[in-house]
C-alpha cells in the first residue's frame, strides 16, 4: 500500500499497542497459576502463545477483554506447532511438568544444550524439537538468554530449585517483576530461587500495559508537528524499554506523563553524541535528529541486532532520500538537523515503525512523502493527520 501524507499538525490522543513481550510471559503464567491477563490483545503472537497452550492442556475462557485460564497445562504426551520465540517460553515449562512434548518449527541448533544436566532430554532433528522427562536436579545453569525468561516463569513449578544465569539482567528483571505482580517472591542473593508461600488466588488478573518501544513513534508526530498524547502506559512497568522516556528527556524534548498517558509537544533535539545500540527506539531517535538543532554523531549502530539494525539503516536510507542530512562513516552515522525536510518518497518496506516514522517527517516537510509500501498506521487518523 502506497499513501501520501502532507505537512501539517499533529494533535489529539491514541492508544498505545500492546506490550506483547509483557503479555506473553504474563499469559505464561496466568496458565500455571489459573489466572488471568487484561489488555493482552488477540493478536497473532498471542493466538499463537494461547493455541500452544491448549495443546499443552489448558483450557481459557475471554470475558470482558480477560483471558482467565481454568485449567492449567498438564503432564502429558502431545505435539505443538509454534514459533521459536513460543517455544523458548514453553520449553522449560515443558521440563517442570515432565512428559514428552514435541514442537514442530524451525529452532536454533542451541536449544539442545538448554536443559542439559536437568534429568530432562531436549533433542531436534529436521522438523522440531522434543523435550521428554522432568527436571531432577536442584541447580539449573542459564547459558543462553533466550531460555532465561522460560525458566523464571516455570518457577512456581520448580520447588527447591536454584536457577543461575550470567548476563543481561534487563531480561531477567522483567520477568521477576511480573513474578512479583502475580504475587511470588524471588531470592536472588545466589541465583534465583523462588521463595515459600507465594502467589495470588486463583482469579487473579494481570494488567498487561501499552509498549513504550511502540509508543514513541506514535510521539514522533507531536515532537515535530504539535502535541500528541499517547494512552494505555503502566509508569510502574518493567519493560526495558520503559527507559525511551528517560532517553527522551535526556534529548531536552518536551515530553511530560500524567496518569497513563505520556505528552510528546513540538520540540527539536539538541545536538549529542549518541550511543544507538543503548537506545530503546534507534529510529526514533535518527529522525530526531534529523529534525534537531546542531549536529548528532550517532555511534555503535553495527553493534544493533540484525533485524534492528537492517531496519536502521532502511530509515536511514528513507530520510537521507527526503532531503535529510545523513554521512555513514564507518561504524558512525553523522547527522545534520535542518528545521525541515523537503519531502519526495521513501519506502516503508511494509514495517510498522519505519511507516511512522516516514510520516513523522512529513508533517514538517515542504512537499509531503509519498511512503511506499506502507503498513497499516490509519490509527493516525486520530491525531488529525490525513493519509
Amino acid at each position: 500500500m502506497d499513501i501520501t501524507v502532507y505537512p501539517g499538525r499533529a494533535e489529539g490522543v491514541v492508544a498505545a499497542p500492546p506490550c506483547i513481550n509483557e503479555a506473553k510471559r504474563a499469559i505464561v503464567l496466568a496458565s500455571i497459576t489459573l489466572s488471568g491477563v487484561r489488555g493482552s490483545g488477540l493478536g497473532n503472537e498471542i493466538q499463537e502463545l494461547l493455541g500452544a497452550l491448549s495443546d499443552m492442556g489448558a483450557q481459557y475462557r475471554i470475558e470482558d477483554s480477560v483471558i482467565l485460564f481454568y485449567k492449567a497445562p498438564q503432564s502429558s504426551k502431545t505435539t505443538v506447532t509454534c514459533s521459536l520465540e513460543t517455544a523458548v517460553l514453553l520449553l522449560p515449562l515443558c521440563a517442570a511438568l515432565g512428559g514428552e512434548y514435541t514442537f514442530f518449527g524451525r529452532f536454533e541448533s542451541c536449544l539442545a544444550d538448554a536443559l542439559e544436566g536437568t534429568g530432562a532430554e531436549l533433542k531436534t532433528d529436521g522438523t522440531g524439537i522434543t523435550v521428554k522427562g522432568k527436571i531432577s536436579t536442584k541447580e539449573i545453569i542459564v547459558v543462553d538468554e533466550k531460555m532465561l525468561t522460560g525458566f523464571l516463569l516455570a518457577l512456581p513449578l520448580l520447588e527447591d530449585i536454584k536457577i543461575n544465569f550470567e548476563g543481561n539482567k534487563a531480561q531477567a528483571d522483567f520477568a521477576l517483576q511480573i513474578l512479583k505482580d502475580f504475587g511470588y517472591a524471588v531470592n536472588e542473593t545466589d541465583g534465583y530461587r523462588l521463595k515459600k508461600d507465594g502467589g495470588r488466588q486463583a482469579g487473579y488478573a494481570y494488567n498487561a500495559g501499552g509498549d513504550y518501544g511502540e509508543a514513541v513513534y506514535y510521539m514522533l508526530s507531536g515532537f515535530v508537528s504539535g502535541e500528541v498524547g499517547v494512552t494505555g502506559l503502566l509508569a510502574d512497568t518493567a519493560q526495558p524499554k520503559r527507559k525511551i522516556i528517560e532517553e527522551l528527556k535526556r534529548y531536552k524534548l518536551n515530553v511530560q506523563e500524567l496518569y497513563g498517558a505520556v505528552f510528546a509537544k513540538r520540540s527539536r533535539m539538541r545536538a549529542e553524541v549518541i550511543d544507538i545500540a543503548a537506545s530503546a527506539a534507534p529510529c526514533a531517535v535518527l529522525l530526531l535528529a534529523c529534525l534537531g538543532r546542531g549536529k548528532c554523531v550517532i555511534k555503535n549502530f553495527e553493534l544493533l541486532q540484525a533485524n534492528v539494525r537492517e531496519e536502521f539503516e532502511a530509515a536511514c536510507s528513507g530520510l537521507k532520500g527526503i532531503g535529510a542530512d545523513i554521512m555513514k562513516i564507518g561504524s558512525d552515522v553523522f547527522v545534520e538537523g535542518k528545521a525541515k525536510l523537503f519531502g519526495g518518497r521513501a519506502d516503508a518496506q511494509g514495517n510498522r515503525r519505519l511507516s511512522l516514522v516516514f510520516a513523522a517527517a512529513a508533517l514538517n516537510s515542504e512537499t509531503g512523502v509519498k511512503i511506499e509500501n506502507c503498513a497499516d498506521i490509519s490509527e493516525i487518523r486520530a491525531l488529525g493527520i490525513s493519509l
